[in-house]
């Protein structure tokens, strides 16, 4: 048995009081808890359940953070990712902005694609929104193992998006939410603004045809 370090307690502290904080805000809020509502930085923000607390939290070292993260990931549920989309737009060091990224992709509640998604679409950060991308592609793999094994050929049409060597249309069984991941991708690597955005879609693609 694992003992807890220092770090490991303060974390569990903060992550209580992030949790009860988001949800006193929640019961003030009916929408709270609808992923419509969840926003990141670059679009409207409708949900702010716990500033006062991420503003404490933000002066804790970094390896506190990083078991806040890592704890909140673990939980997965609504109210995780719900804290886990705020603390993307807080947190000032970039390895953290990718390990809440990372958190959420293994989220098990269904909000957590629409946090990544907004993340990957209109993120101010090239190397957040590139690691939004890659983190949504490792969910779809993870879901969907049916995208592990292509079928050879020329170039085929799943619905409107293109997927390069591999047949795969929506009677194979996707789920929608891999449908809409996949969309999205494809909508980044042809229209997206960024070079190195495009790129990432293009090569997380890539995985699920290769």
């Amino acid at each position: 048995m694992m003992t807890a370090t220092p770090e490991s307690r303060t974390a569990d502290a903060w992550v209580s009081e992030l949790r009860t904080s988001a949800e006193r805000r929640g019961r003030s809020q009916p929408d709270l808890g609808r992923a419509r509502s969840i926003r990141v930085r670059g679009a409207a923000l409708s949900v702010e359940p716990t500033r006062a607390v991420l503003e404490r939290l933000s002066q804790e070292p970094s390896q506190v953070r990083k078991e806040v993260i890592g704890a909140l990931g673990a939980q997965g549920d609504a109210i995780a990712v719900q804290v886990l989309s705020q603390l993307v737009n807080w947190e000032t060091e970039l390895q953290l902005r990718l390990a809440i990224l990372s958190a959420l992709r293994n989220a098990w509640d269904a909000s957590a694609v629409t946090v990544l998604m907004n993340t990957a679409r209109g993120y101010p950060d090239e190397d957040v929104r590139a690691e939004a991308i890659q983190q949504l592609g490792r969910r779809t793999l993870a879901s969907e193992p049916s995208l592990r094994i292509p079928v050879r050929g020329g170039p085929r049409v799943r619905g409107a998006v293109r997927v390069r060597g591999a047949a795969i249309k929506a009677s194979d069984g996707l789920s929608p939410e891999a449908d809409a991941i996949l969309a999205l991708l494809d909508q980044i690597r042809t229209h997206d603004n960024s070079f190195r955005v495009r790129q990432t879609a293009d090569e997380t693609l890539g995985w699920l045809d290769t």
